[in-house]
């Protein structure tokens, strides 16, 4: 597929195939979810959308055996704006947690693993602390068993006070296919978060 020119000409993908980052990651031993756009894709059953990266959770304490495994694709730190190779010793602690993945020098990026926050066996929502899940409940297994993170938990990532069209997008795809467990769950979530109020908790019974 043809490289993705987004903010900047650094800021240049060709995305590895979930079924690929799938193969990648099984292999690691840790826990893993596909995240993102592609996410949603899983849950659905079919692409919603087009896609102009991968996204992959991992929990932040699997950092150095993730790192391990990631050595030969060149992965590089996001900090404040600046994209800085990971060294294999270096630890990354919050509230960093973007990594940049690519196969050659200069080449175009592969996948970004974001690292997430956990407390025993609760996942920790990076804006709010207080918003916690058990691992085991934030995810599920799509096509070919591979993890995704759940709609309702993805969906939280991606609100905001304004909504990117991409991510209103992923909404609609999924509000009227999400159970009434998982609706609720967001909706308490989004209005913790946003105490003001949100518009998609006015979609969630």
């Amino acid at each position: 597929m043809p490289y993705v020119r987004r903010d900047s000409i650094e800021d240049v993908w060709d995305p590895l195939a979930v079924e690929l980052v799938d193969r990648l990651f099984r292999a690691i031993g840790i826990r893993w979810w596909i995240a993102g756009g592609h996410a949603i894709d899983l849950f659905v059953g079919h692409q919603t959308r087009e896609h102009g990266d991968v996204d992959v959770v991992v929990l932040r304490r699997d950092q150095i055996r993730l790192r391990e495994a990631i050595d030969d694709w060149q992965p590089h730190v996001s900090v404040g704006g600046r994209l800085e190779l990971w060294q294999a010793e270096q630890r990354i602690d919050a509230p960093v947690q973007d990594v940049w993945c690519r196969d050659t020098d200069a080449g175009p990026w592969r996948f970004q693993v974001m690292l997430v926050d956990s407390v025993g066996e609760d996942w920790v929502f990076k804006r709010d602390p207080s918003i916690r899940r058990s691992l085991d409940e934030i995810g599920a297994v799509g096509a070919n068993c591979t993890p995704y993170l759940r709609p309702e938990v993805q969906l939280l990532y991606h609100a905001r006070a304004e909504v990117a069209s991409k991510h209103q997008h992923d909404f609609d795809a999924v509000v009227g296919l999400m159970d009434s467990d998982a609706r609720r769950w967001l909706r308490i979530a989004l209005e913790r978060r946003f105490p003001s109020g949100h518009p998609w908790a006015k979609r969630l019974p």
